[in-house]
């Protein structure tokens, strides 16, 4: 995940779920959803070499709108609180690590051979590609493990 603070987004917006009429955080959470959904059953990855999560953006938009609705940081507990100051921090963090050293040719290696399986394994995922700027094991390539 490139933006771990969406995760009390989420977690947030999953609190709302049942609630009626339906508020605005739950019209963004299950837009959030649908979203993720949609984009899970598509055939290929053709989103373009960049770093991140393209497909994901709008998700993300609607994750954001629903803290102003259930995510008041001062009425939170301090631990809860400093939990999420370390994830936005971890997400600049992932972001700002992704800006400056782009993607180091990952999407490219993915490609060979069409080998779009390979673009879901954790062990060379972007993230970690990015971050030690090459597969996780010297000699390999994301494609084929």
């Amino acid at each position: 995940m490139f933006s771990p603070f969406l995760l009390f987004a989420a977690a947030a917006g999953v609190k709302q779920v049942f609630k009626f009429p339906l508020s605005v955080s739950s019209f963004c959470f299950y837009s959030a959803v649908a979203n993720v959904i949609l984009f899970s059953c598509w055939g290929t990855w053709t989103a373009g070499s960049s770093f991140g999560p393209r497909y994901l953006c709008e998700a993300a938009l609607f994750l954001c709108l629903i803290f102003p609705f259930c995510f008041r940081l001062p009425d939170v507990s301090r631990l809860l609180r400093e939990m999420f100051i370390l994830a936005v921090l971890f997400s600049l963090f992932i972001h700002m690590t992704g800006a400056r050293q782009g993607d180091h040719s990952w999407t490219s290696r993915v490609y060979v051979e069409d080998s779009l399986p390979a673009a879901w394994k954790w062990r060379d995922s972007q993230l970690v590609w990015t971050m030690i700027g090459g597969p996780d094991e010297p000699g390999s390539t994301a494609v084929g493990k």
